[in-house]
């Protein structure tokens, strides 16, 4: 192949799209994607042209590699991925995408002060067996774990029951800033999280065309009813459904603050969104979730009946100040 290693655009997006469908159909991720997706991710104002790589065979697009910059606490994290179209597997083209991703990710770290310990994650489908030695013989190594969970609809959950000084609001703009803060407190001490901005909830929580507020909701104190104390995130991906002939809503996130867990209301959340997405016509739901949480949510959901499906780790690969 004479290939061509250039920056991905909006008119690479049909090529990008025949990439990541040859992909999924032998990866078998759950993962589909639509035009508008992708175009949702070239504009995702943490990422620029030269964060996003395409290997290109003519006009074919045999692979592709992306980073995205997720802040900086004492250490920097950067989110990377990667894909290469399995009829041209086993051919070095997977190496040279992780080490164009860590070069790159370099190049962010000498560029964008503080100059502090890099910390690149890839998520990893630990089926894959290829894509976990290519990971590994690279230096990335698995910090934690994660399952792909799904839940048949409709269930027999009782209604929920929410406990006395607390009241059930449906989610919309108006409650992005307060809901956003919940999202930080809640998971301030999970493994890996950075805090969410303003801009990347806008683009990934509000702006995004796969969000369901309706079927979203807050949990306020009716003593401080501006302050949100536990939250539930809904997103349908079209694509998905498309491709597989059933609907299937997305729990993006959920979330308790510390001082109010031990109350029922992840329990009770779940259970409002299960009767809710049966109502509006879901024939599944599905999450992801980290299987070493802390707060106990992995057993939270197999209570509500969800079961895993597949399971994935973050592969991790530090980068001293120095590079």
């Amino acid at each position: 192949m004479d290939l061509v290693f250039r920056q991905v655009g909006s008119d690479d997006v049909p090529a990008w799209l025949r990439l990541l469908a040859a992909a999924e159909a032998v990866d078998a991720t759950g993962e589909c994607y639509d035009a508008d997706d992708l175009l949702e991710e070239l504009r995702d104002p943490a990422t620029g042209p030269d964060d996003r790589l395409g290997v290109f065979d003519g006009d074919r697009m045999v692979a592709f590699a992306g980073i995205r910059p997720r802040g900086v606490t004492t250490y920097r994290r950067i989110d990377a991925e990667g894909i290469v179209d399995p009829e041209e597997r086993g051919q070095g083209l997977g190496t040279r995408l992780v080490e164009w991703v860590v070069d790159r990710c370099r190049v962010v770290q000498r560029r964008e002060p503080p100059l502090v310990e890099t910390r690149v994650r890839i998520l990893g489908f630990l089926r894959n067996a290829g894509q976990v030695r290519l990971l590994e013989d690279h230096g990335f190594r698995q910090v934690s774990w994660s399952a792909v969970m799904r839940l048949a609809l409709p269930t027999d959950d009782p209604p929920p029951v929410w406990p006395s000084g607390l009241s059930l609001r449906t989610y919309g703009r108006a409650w992005s800033a307060a809901t956003m803060d919940a999202h930080n407190a809640a998971f301030a001490e999970h493994e890996g999280f950075m805090p969410w901005t303003a801009e990347m909830w806008e683009q990934w929580v509000d702006g995004t065309k796969n969000a369901r507020p309706e079927l979203s909701w807050v949990v306020v104190d009716d003593a401080d009813p501006a302050t949100v104390v536990a939250y539930l995130q809904t997103n349908e991906f079209e694509a998905n459904a498309a491709a597989r002939g059933r609907r299937e809503a997305y729990l993006a996130k959920l979330g308790v603050r510390r001082e109010y867990r031990g109350r029922g209301l992840g329990s009770a959340l779940l259970a409002q969104a299960s009767r809710e997405y049966a109502a509006h016509g879901f024939e599944e739901a599905s999450l992801d979730v980290d299987t070493h949480n802390a707060t106990g949510a992995f057993g939270l959901y197999e209570r509500a009946g969800y079961r895993v499906e597949s399971r994935t780790a973050n592969f991790e690969r530090v980068i001293p100040p120095g590079g």
